[in-house]
């Protein structure tokens, strides 16, 4: 743990940014740039950092089969300079394809699957590292670009609906793992922070389950409806409580909520979440961690790392992307929390079973059950 790289008061801000580089070689060993999806083909590109072996060793798998196509390793300019601890960063490209027909590659609910094996064998990484698509044909609507930009920070219709898929089925992975299956495959399920429905939108295509969506952005709120009527969608305030019924959702989940909300804020929607969430009922929550500092370069990371590790709560300042939306332009920050932290003051709330590195792509997911 980074928290053991400090001796408060003695180095103010000693460099851990080579740590949180290794974190990201550990957590996210394979990543996909680019998927392409034709009549008969899906292709994924992008950077794989293998093990020890090297990538002759690495495998590949679409659909739990070896690719038809294979190209790796590859040059991968610039990934070298960023994490040159792994011996094999500057030859770390790769691009795979298998040939078949639509209905036979999205056979899987609607998913295709790409799994990345650094050393030749599965281990619980390359489970969790999994990246999944889902069928172009049975998309709906896509949010208009500022809608969708107001989530992610980007209006790539592609990143949109990859980043959607996978997240909705690493929460499919973690609630097997961690809860009764039945919690997040029956519901209800609520989408704290649903935007214009980036991971709701794989919800609705099981219509007996049901799911809510709740976010402050009520432009997006108002488009979610018309798009996805399945779904039930309210209105959240700044402070709760909200109208939001108690002790009512099985499973409850924020993505990049709790990265933007100043310490009051958090501990006000930690009570609320615990008030709508059902006896036994689990909750996955991501925040960032060391995987997802270490995709940046800002010249902060060593105060910063520091400063959470200390405090256990950092607000790095305010965070201008829904501003328009909100009657408080200074609600919206960006933050950090230690593990530590999470631990004592969430743990207030609720059962801390796991904090996951790079569960959520590159944040971290919080596990928790409610007590």
């Amino acid at each position: 743990m980074l928290s053991k790289l400090f001796s408060f008061g003695k180095n103010k801000y000693p460099d851990v940014v080579s740590s949180l580089r290794q974190s990201v070689i550990d957590n996210v060993p394979c990543f996909v740039d680019k998927h392409i999806v034709g009549n008969d083909e899906l292709q994924f590109r992008g950077w794989a950092l293998p093990g020890h072996k090297g990538p002759s060793a690495a495998r590949f798998y679409i659909n739990s089969s070896p690719p038809d196509d294979i190209s790796y390793p590859l040059p991968s300019k610039g990934l070298e300079e960023k994490f040159g601890q792994n011996e094999f960063a500057g030859s770390a490209g790769y691009s795979v394809a298998i040939h078949a027909p639509q209905d036979e590659i999205f056979s899987n609910s609607g998913f295709a699957e790409l799994e990345y094996q650094r050393n030749g064998t599965p281990d619980e990484r390359s489970e969790i590292n999994r990246w999944w698509v889902f069928d172009p044909r049975r998309e709906q609507l896509m949010p208009e670009g500022e809608r969708a930009y107001r989530v992610v920070g980007d209006e790539s219709v592609e990143n949109y609906l990859l980043g959607g898929a996978i997240i909705y089925k690493r929460l499919e992975y973690m609630a097997s793992r961690y809860f009764d299956p039945t919690l997040f495959a029956e519901g209800p399920v609520f989408d704290w922070g649903c935007g214009s429905g980036r991971v709701t939108r794989y919800f609705v295509h099981d219509k007996t389950r049901e799911i809510w969506g709740g976010d402050v952005d009520k432009d997006n709120l108002a488009w979610c409806e018309h798009t996805f009527p399945q779904a039930r969608f309210i209105a959240l305030p700044l402070d709760p409580p909200s109208k939001l019924p108690a002790n009512h959702f099985n499973f409850v989940f924020g993505i990049s909520v709790f990265t933007h909300l100043r310490e009051k804020a958090q501990m006000q929607w930690l009570e609320e979440l615990h008030r709508i969430t059902a006896p036994g009922g689990g909750l996955v929550m991501s925040v960032r961690g060391d995987t997802s500092l270490g995709f940046g370069f800002n010249r902060k990371l060593n105060e910063w790392v520091y400063l959470r590790e200390r405090d256990g709560y950092l607000n790095v300042g305010v965070d201008s992307l829904i501003n328009e939306q909100l009657e408080d332009q200074s609600y919206y920050v960006n933050c950090l929390q230690s593990r530590k932290y999470i631990q004592e003051k969430w743990g207030q709330y609720f059962d801390i079973l796991d904090i996951v590195s790079a569960g959520g792509i590159h944040q971290d997911f919080v596990i928790m059950k409610k007590k």
